[in-house]
């Protein structure tokens, strides 16, 4: 009887051992696809922390407004993740083009859902190479949801050298939109180029 209670604890020493060898960090060069089915993509340090919170880029008339906060353990397909979801506002010579603000303290099913979203770790000295980055806070590219046009782009993340309460980010999208023709064969898939909403390019946002 006490060999099989000794057996039964092993096991589950053993099951618990792996469970937590699935878990993968958030850091440097990392991103949530190299996490085995099963695991968490962890923030464990806190590393996205910096990024929480509403930041505005301007520039005369023109204005970015970008809201981010953090979900835990949020699962995606086989997964959980520590993840930056948010949303945002473009100002154009005074006039607002689009503003997806109202979303940002919604309960949604998937992170995915948010205009802003993303948690993969980069270096200031990965493409695009950032030479304002504070170089011991690491940066963060989030995927954004150029709905006008159809089409997503990075937003790359960093906080300035300077400031912490300063943040250099590169945006950029291809502006190609993809039409899927067949869902079961991508080769049918057409390409059309329909530009970007914000234009590509480095700015400078002010945290709030």
């Amino acid at each position: 009887m006490k060999t099989k209670y000794f057996l039964t604890i092993i096991i589950l020493q053993i099951a618990c051992f792996s469970c937590k060898a699935q878990d993968l960090i958030i850091s440097g060069r990392t991103h949530y696809t190299d996490t085995p089915v099963g695991g968490y993509y962890k923030d464990q340090n806190n590393l996205l922390n910096p990024y929480i919170g509403t930041w505005v880029y301007t520039n005369g008339n023109t204005s970015v407004t970008i809201q981010l906060r953090k979900l835990t353990h949020k699962l995606n397909l086989n997964i959980y993740e520590d993840v930056l979801v948010g949303e945002y506002r473009f100002v154009e010579n005074g006039v607002e083009i689009f503003n997806t603000l109202d979303r940002f303290n919604l309960d949604l099913n998937n992170y995915s859902d948010y205009n802003i979203n993303g948690n993969t770790g980069l270096l200031a000295t990965d493409i695009p190479k950032c030479t304002d980055c504070n170089l011991g806070i690491l940066r963060i590219e989030l995927t954004f949801n150029d709905f006008l046009k159809g089409v997503l782009g990075s937003m790359y993340f960093g906080i300035s050298q300077s400031d912490n309460n300063k943040a250099v980010v590169f945006i950029n999208s291809s502006g190609l939109k993809i039409t899927v023709v067949n869902p079961s064969d991508p080769s049918f898939d057409t390409t059309t180029t329909v530009g970007t909403t914000i234009p590509n390019g480095w700015y400078l946002f002010i945290k709030q």
